[in-house]
C-alpha cells in the first residue's frame, strides 16, 4: 500500500511540474501576441515561417461597387469584376449603405454575433481564382485568440463593408483579370 501511495504521489508531482510548466509557456505566448496590429510583424518575433496576416502580394480595395452582373473592386488603376448571385449583390449593396432591412440579412446578423462575442473582423483577403471561383479568408480575432476562417469572396465582402475593416486582393489575380480604369495620358 505504501507503494502505491508512493507511486500516486510522484505521478502527482510530475502533473503539477507540466501544468506549471504549460502555465508559463502559454502565459509567454500570449504575452507575446497581447497588443495584435496587423501593421506590425508579430510573427517575426514568435519565430513563424509563414506569417497568415502578412499582406505581402495583396493590394487593399479601395472601392467597391455593386452592379446588377457583379462586384467592382477598384484597386489603384485597376479594377477586379466577380460575378455573384443577386443576393449577394443585394446583400453588399446593403451593407455599402448602411441599411439594414425589416428583417436582417444573414451577414447583419453576423455582425451582431461578433460584436455579442466580442470577436473584431482584423481584415479579408481573396486569396487566390482557381477554375473560375474565388477563394478567400477572414480573419478573426477573440481576446488574444486568432482564427483564420475559408470564405467566398463575396461574403467578405458583404462582412468587410459593415465592419469597415480592410480588404486585400491578391496581386496576382489583379494582374490576370485586373483590368486598367485610369486613362493614359
Amino acid at each position: 500500500m505504501k507503494n502505491l501511495n508512493k507511486i500516486v504521489m510522484a505521478v502527482l508531482i510530475v502533473v503539477i511540474i507540466i501544468n506549471i510548466f504549460m502555465i508559463f509557456s502559454n502565459y509567454f505566448i500570449l504575452s507575446k501576441i497581447k497588443n495584435i496590429n496587423v501593421d506590425n510583424n508579430i510573427f517575426g518575433s514568435l519565430n513563424v515561417s509563414d506569417n497568415p496576416l502578412s499582406i505581402s502580394g495583396f493590394s487593399k480595395v479601395d472601392e467597391i461597387t455593386v452592379e446588377k452582373d457583379g462586384i467592382n473592386l477598384k484597386i489603384g488603376c485597376s479594377s477586379v469584376k466577380l460575378v455573384s448571385h443577386e443576393y449577394q449583390l443585394y446583400s453588399i449593396e446593403r451593407g455599402l449603405k448602411g441599411v439594414i432591412d425589416i428583417r436582417p440579412m444573414i451577414h447583419d446578423n453576423i455582425v451582431d454575433i461578433f460584436e455579442n462575442y466580442n470577436i473584431t473582423v482584423i481584415m479579408a483577403k481573396i486569396t487566390e481564382l482557381r477554375q473560375d471561383a474565388y477563394f478567400g479568408n477572414l480573419y478573426l480575432r477573440q481576446d488574444n485568440k486568432i482564427l483564420n476562417i475559408d470564405a467566398k469572396p463575396t461574403d467578405l465582402i458583404a462582412l468587410s463593408v459593415r465592419f469597415k475593416n480592410p480588404l486585400y486582393i491578391s496581386d496576382s489575380i489583379i494582374k490576370s483579370n485586373g483590368v486598367n480604369i485610369c486613362s493614359k495620358e
